[in-house]
């Protein structure tokens, strides 16, 4: 499933001929060429929020996408968020924005990028990190898979400059080679690796709470063991007391 992430043009034409090979529809088609443009042609730049102090942040009716947002998801979480004023000098995002963060401390983490689905309020970025606001249509979710994939990470890795820390230039970030294919078939690649993606959670998810339950399982089977090399030291009934205590704080940590 990894793979299919990195290397997502492939997977959707793999996934095509095998559909077509069995005699079923295929989810998705390409029926055009995909048109190969530069990051800067299809959008603009602008900058985070600016000529603020510490004691800035914290409090206030709007809020800012934080740099750990822009670097863990390749959409923006909305709850990862914090509050600041409201200040009319400052850039406003919106719907549609991609961030990227500017500086990590290896190049393979430089330039991770970040789409806005949506949000709540006066909504300012992080100064840490730069926006693009694209000026031609996109489909949200092909834009948040697509500057994440393997091709384009490659180019962005190779713009990283630094030693102690790697920091990239907006300027050559908008010379990197994108790929654009009609709407429609951006719309069904943004829909396939969604639904990837929630797959691949989903089962995350199944996997911890089974670890979770397999935990649990053995913890309260070693204490039933030693419950049983103490029923020689101990009265009639305390026993269950004691495993009734140890069971309701083992569901209580594991929880």
């Amino acid at each position: 499933m990894r793979k299919h992430r990195k290397n997502w043009k492939n997977s959707l034409v793999y996934l095509e001929n095998k559909a077509w090979r069995a005699g079923h529809k295929a989810q998705f088609f390409f029926t055009n060429a995909w048109e190969q443009r530069k990051l800067g042609e299809v959008g603009n730049t602008f900058t985070g929020l600016s000529g603020k102090t510490a004691s800035d942040f914290g409090h206030g009716e709007a809020s800012f996408i934080t740099y750990m947002n822009v670097f863990s998801n390749p959409i923006s979480d909305t709850t990862m968020v914090e509050h600041v004023e409201i200040d009319s000098k400052q850039r406003e995002v919106e719907v549609g924005d991609v961030f990227f963060t500017t500086s990590s401390e290896t190049p393979e983490e430089v330039g991770m990028s970040s789409v806005l689905k949506e949000k709540s309020g006066v909504t300012y970025l992080n100064s840490f990190c730069f926006g693009f606001r694209p000026t031609e249509k996109f489909d949200l979710d092909y834009l948040a898979f697509m500057l994440r994939s393997e091709p384009v990470r490659s180019q962005i890795k190779l713009l990283a400059q630094g030693i102690s820390r790697f920091n990239i230039s907006k300027t050559k970030m908008m010379e990197i080679d994108i790929q654009v294919p009609e709407l429609d078939e951006q719309i069904a690649i943004g829909r396939y690796f969604s639904q990837l993606d929630h797959f691949i959670t989903l089962h995350q998810r199944k996997c911890e709470n089974f670890k979770i339950q397999c935990c649990q399982n053995c913890f309260l089977n070693k204490i039933k063991v030693c419950l049983k090399m103490l029923d020689k030291f101990k009265a009639p009934g305390n026993n269950e007391m004691i495993f009734s205590r140890v069971n309701s704080t083992s569901e209580n940590l594991f929880q």
